[in-house]
């Protein structure tokens, strides 16, 4: 009864970073947890039950987090000191949803939200720079 709601998780985490829809994923989850409270009441007695509801409960419950860290702020630069931060040693091409739990990004989500910080505000200022350089390039200045 666990086995293909197991796997379904599996197939969700193996999910590469670059290649994930969020929107897709919380549905998903939905549908997992719901799959969980149709299970008999003889299989729910069973810790692997237990573990897989908890398991995809926090996933879900933490999903704003992925929300934030899928913005456009962070660049692969900003990727790369949070994997170091997250002691990964996978390429962020490589990187998949289960690299990203298993590392802890729900515990250090204080550490990560300070490098999504950093992002955004670099972003607001090259927004700002190139809105400066487009001002004064379509500017004629007479000497």
């Amino acid at each position: 009864a666990m086995s293909p709601i197991h796997t379904s998780l599996e197939d969700i985490l193996d999910i590469k970073w670059i290649a994930v829809d969020l929107l897709k994923i919380k549905k998903q989850y939905n549908e997992l947890l719901e799959s969980l409270r149709n299970i008999p009441s003889k299989v729910r007695q069973y810790d692997i039950f237990t573990h897989v509801h908890e398991t995809i409960k926090s996933y879900s419950s933490n999903h704003p987090l992925l929300t934030e860290l899928k913005t456009e702020a962070l660049k692969e630069r900003h990727w790369k000191d949070i994997l170091k931060r997250l002691n990964l040693t996978v390429k962020y091409k490589d990187l998949t949803l289960n690299n990203l739990f298993s590392a802890g990004i729900i515990k250090k989500k204080k550490d990560v939200k300070e490098f999504l910080l950093v992002a955004q505000g670099e972003m607001a200022l090259e927004e700002f720079l190139k809105q400066v350089k487009d001002h004064w390039q379509g500017c004629q200045l007479e000497l």
